[in-house]
């Protein structure tokens, strides 16, 4: 599955997008439940509030042939500034407007790394027990 990332322009000073990272490239969080393999193909902002640049960046990554357009957690959760974005359903509405069959992710990773861990715990064997520790989050 071929996808490209949204981000909060308002993030970009605290958050450089390693934990959307890698939670897509682990397959954890929103990516759990999908089974195929995950290229990430792009990555962007919305372009600062209200998003009014979203649907221009979308049109290019639908011609780049994504089949999903993921909306990072500092869109949906409000990580890491603590504050959700107020135009997400606008955005949502945007993405539809280029692709109306384009799959939406909502978000990425989750709040804190002790719910990573604890997700992490339920879902891997423990042959992969140095997944548990990967260092990024904070508890």
């Amino acid at each position: 599955m071929k996808v490209a990332l949204i981000r909060c322009l308002e993030t970009e000073g605290e958050c450089g997008g390693r934990h959307c990272f890698q939670t897509i490239e682990n397959n954890e969080g929103a990516f759990k439940e999908i089974e195929e393999e995950i290229e990430l193909v792009g990555v962007t902002t919305c372009g600062g509030c209200p998003g009014d640049n979203v649907e221009k960046k979308v049109k290019l990554m639908v011609e780049s042939n994504v089949d999903a357009v993921i909306l990072g957690s500092c869109i949906k959760l409000g990580t890491p500034i603590d504050y959700t974005c107020p135009n997400f359903e606008k955005i949502k509405q945007q993405i539809k407007a280029v692709d109306e069959d384009i799959k939406i992710i909502d978000w990425t990773h989750y709040e804190t790394f002790k719910e990573v861990l604890v997700d992490r715990i339920k879902t891997t064997n423990l042959n992969n027990i140095d997944r548990f520790f990967t260092k990024g989050f904070k508890l």
